[in-house]
């Protein structure tokens, strides 16, 4: 990962493991890949302007594709694989009628000749099914139990903990899981202030396991932002004082030996 879209980026420089902003390494690389597809579409979209070939819907995508990147917009991968898709759609379709109508075509290796494979490599990932080889999981070192609540945050530092191994993670879009839902049970939480109090938890935890020192006025900031935020829509202090509470005692936990449970076939 690497991003730079704004003012908050880690030393002013970029981010290279997650966000501070909260954005994942696999949004990031799919917005660029994006970008990378949409600079394709433009290419046969200005050789089109040249033999007369213009397409309207290619000129509102463009902008919509475009948006979609900016920081904080949205952080839905699933979107993002469907624009990059789009992308080559309209690309394709336009190259054929640049092709007709006399137009260059021909620009060889690049963006113009993109096509997204089934599967990317990613640096870590969120809410999602994963699947790991058991050896690789073990030398990972598992799944830390550490992580409270609906144990927010837990799979992106599994991720990032089988990647310190030298393992590469890969993303699949096309592959599909039914998620079957009861109306009660599982890991959810009581209320929002609980949610509230292991967000900031399981952050701080996730940051001191493994993000440089040197960003961590910059990650407290954002998390305590949401606190305020929070505290306002809810015209109560309480979601403020809970995520200050939260954010001590994710270090707590951070300074707490790891549980000796969360390996396959521990338990």
């Amino acid at each position: 990962m690497f991003c730079y879209q704004c003012e908050q980026t880690a030393k002013g420089e970029g981010c290279t493991n997650v966000g501070v902003c909260g954005k994942q390494p696999d949004v990031a690389a799919l917005q660029d890949l994006l970008i990378y597809a949409v600079k394709g579409l433009s290419l046969y979209a200005i050789e089109g302007r040249k033999v007369g070939v213009s397409d309207p819907e290619i000129n509102k995508f463009t902008c919509e594709a475009v948006f979609s990147t900016l920081t904080n917009v949205d952080f839905d991968a699933d979107r993002f694989v469907s624009l990059i898709n789009e992308a080559v759609r309209l690309k394709d379709a336009l190259k054929g009628k640049v092709s007709a109508a006399g137009g260059k075509v021909d620009f060889g290796e690049g963006p113009a000749t993109f096509t997204p494979e089934n599967s990317i490599d990613v640096d870590t990932a969120q809410g999602c099914n994963m699947s790991f080889r058991r050896t690789v999981l073990i030398e990972a070192g598992g799944f830390d139990e550490r992580y409270g609540g609906t144990a927010l945050l837990e799979e992106t530092d599994a991720v990032l903990s089988v990647r310190k191994t030298g393992f590469t993670v890969r993303y699949t879009p096309y592959a599909s899981l039914t998620h079957l839902a009861l109306p009660t049970g599982g890991c959810r939480m009581p209320d929002e202030i609980a949610d509230i109090y292991w967000y900031g938890h399981n952050s701080i935890l996730l940051f001191f396991k493994h993000f440089p020192r040197h960003v961590f006025p910059v990650w407290c900031t954002v998390r305590i932002g949401k606190f305020l935020r929070d505290s306002v829509r809810m015209k109560s202090l309480q979601p403020f004082v809970t995520g200050l509470k939260s954010m001590f005692d994710g270090y707590r936990t951070y300074r707490t030996p790891k549980k000796s449970g969360g390996l396959p076939g521990s338990r």
